[in-house]
């Protein structure tokens, strides 16, 4: 007979959304955040974009992905977070077009 061990799980307590996009918490205080927005501007611009809910510490992993690329002298044209707080990220892009920016955090 196999016998169970009690893991510590961690479960989903929260979940919701705001005009900064969507969110969710877990038990152990785990944090996943995620949506979008349009970024517009000439090359290097910057923009800065406040979460849904407050992280803890700033220890916590971003991606980011334009709906756009494009090839500019062999390098493609990204959005980068370059700095992050507990409540915002600012993202600069390398390129001049228009386009949607799909963003994920997660983290404490």
């Amino acid at each position: 007979m196999a016998k169970f061990q009690n893991y510590n799980k961690s479960y989903l307590v929260e979940s919701g959304n705001n005009v900064n996009g969507y969110y969710r918490k877990y038990s152990d205080g785990y944090i996943e955040q995620w949506g979008f927005f349009k970024f517009s501007g000439e090359t290097n611009t910057t923009i800065n974009k406040i979460l849904p809910i407050q992280m803890e510490n700033i220890n916590y992993v971003v991606i980011s992905n334009p709906d756009y690329v494009k090839e500019i002298n062999g390098s493609w044209g990204i959005v980068n977070p370059i700095n992050k707080t507990t409540n915002s990220i600012t993202f600069k892009k390398a390129f001049a077009e228009t386009s949607n920016v799909y963003w994920y955090v997660c983290g404490y």
